[in-house]
């Protein structure tokens, strides 16, 4: 019986170490293209979502996520365009 109940420890230590590993992959990948998006902001303020996207090559929905980011922590260096209210979501 105790090595079943080593068996699902073992187990439970491997997810939880997968499931870490997940995040911090995810959360670098928004971090990269967080940056991605303030330096292009810099370089031209005035560009909407959807070019920032084309530019970059990513989603425009990562691009908005990252955008409402980047408001959220003050990090903007000027809003360019509204933010519309389905963006929020």
């Amino acid at each position: 019986m105790t090595g079943t109940y080593a068996v699902c420890a073992a187990g439970l230590f491997a997810l939880g170490c997968g499931a870490l590993a997940a995040y911090r992959t995810v959360r670098s990948t928004e971090n990269q293209a967080d940056q991605a998006v303030l330096e292009r902001l810099r370089r031209e303020p005035d560009l909407a979502p959807e070019g920032l996207a084309a530019d970059l090559g990513l989603r425009p929905a990562a691009v908005r996520l990252s955008l409402h980011q980047l408001a959220t922590a003050r990090r903007l260096p000027q809003q360019p365009f509204p933010i519309r209210d389905a963006d929020q979501m």
